[in-house]
């Protein structure tokens, strides 16, 4: 069937006044697609930030207890921490600890009953010192220019019935291992009764030292 052909009546000017209205049409849709789209992230967005700010004032609320809790708990931890310190103070101290009566029993027993000791005098370091290079104590010796630091000295006087008994003496001393560098200083003999009066020095090594209180049997031995 044959078409009949189209001619289009309207005006240029209404022709573009229709193009504008369908474009500014579309313009508005695109905006309110653009608009809803921002409005969804907008409401996403703060529904996340809600969140986040509530999990950070939960935990700001967690940082105060803890915060109140440390405050309320920092005299205990003083109080244990002077213990500690208390604890050191002890240990480092009886560390030091010499049993003078056990010293003065292992002179008598180098004496051996040939020798009488009539006055001992002694020193010794029970304490730590400020300088640990420095000496402790220097005991006289038969070399003034090199004498030996030690942790101790002894002094004694005393008679002997004989010169061969103070060197015995001096000997037994030798064989202790507390002892260190015996050095007699005089000797006076008695013509008439053949004695000989002598003084001397006697170092001290650090096995005078008792260290009862770093051996765990006898901590464990100790009355409650």
């Amino acid at each position: 069937m044959p078409r009949l052909p189209s001619v289009n009546l309207l005006p240029p000017d209404v022709l573009e006044i229709l193009r504008l209205r369908t474009l500014r049409a579309q313009f508005l849709a695109a905006g309110l697609v653009v608009l809803v789209c921002l409005g969804a992230l907008y409401v996403v967005q703060s529904a996340q930030l809600g969140t986040a700010n509530e999990r950070l004032t939960a935990e700001q609320d967690r940082g105060q207890v803890v915060a109140a809790e440390k405050a309320r708990l920092a005299p205990v931890a003083a109080f244990f921490a002077e213990v500690g310190l208390t604890q050191q103070l002890i240990m480092e101290t009886m560390t030091k600890e010499v049993l003078f009566s056990d010293v003065g029993e292992r002179l008598t027993i180098a004496a051996t009953g040939t020798v009488t000791l009539a006055t001992v005098s002694m020193t010794a370091v029970t304490a730590e010192l400020a300088e640990p290079a420095a000496a402790p104590v220097v005991c006289p010796g038969s070399d003034p220019f090199n004498q030996i630091a030690v942790v101790g000295c002894i002094t004694v006087a005393g008679t002997a019935d004989s010169r061969e008994s103070v060197g015995q003496f001096v000997v037994n001393i030798l064989a202790e291992e507390r002892f260190l560098s015996p050095f007699v200083s005089t000797t006076v003999l008695d013509e008439e009764t053949g004695t000989v009066a002598f003084t001397g020095t006697i170092s001290l090594t650090g096995q005078v030292y008792a260290g009862r209180y770093n051996d765990v049997e006898f901590l464990a031995q100790a009355p409650e």
